[in-house]
C-alpha cells in the first residue's frame, strides 16, 4: 500500500502532540503551534492552504493545533534569499545530494 509523505509525516508528530499535552499537565485547553514550511506553487493542494489553519485532526478536547505555514506565499526564489540572507545552514538534499 503507497502512502503519501502527508499521511507518514502527519502519522509521526501526532504522538507528541499526545506526549505535549500529558506533560503540560494543564487543568484547560493547550495550544500547539505546528510550523511547516510549504509553499503554495508546489502543488495545487498546497495552493488551497491557508497560512495559519485548525489542524482538526490533531485537535481534541484536551489540545487545540494550529498549523502555520510561515512560507507559503513565497517563491523558491525568495526562500533561498531568505536563507542566505539570514546566513542559515540547510540540509543539502533540497538542492540534489551529489
Amino acid at each position: 500500500m503507497q502512502r503519501s509523505t502527508a499521511t507518514l509525516k502527519r502519522d509521526k508528530i501526532a504522538p507528541l502532540f499526545r506526549q505535549i499535552t500529558d506533560a503540560l499537565g494543564l487543568d484547560e485547553q493547550a495550544l500547539i503551534l505546528s510550523v511547516l514550511g510549504i509553499r503554495a506553487a508546489e502543488s495545487p493542494a498546497r495552493a488551497r492552504k491557508l497560512p495559519l489553519a485548525i489542524d482538526m485532526r490533531a485537535s481534541t478536547g484536551r489540545r487545540m493545533v494550529l498549523t502555520w505555514h510561515p512560507i507559503l506565499e513565497l517563491s523558491e526564489t525568495d526562500v533561498w534569499q531568505q536563507i542566505a540572507d539570514a546566513a542559515l545552514e540547510y540540509h543539502p538534499a533540497p538542492r540534489g545530494v551529489p
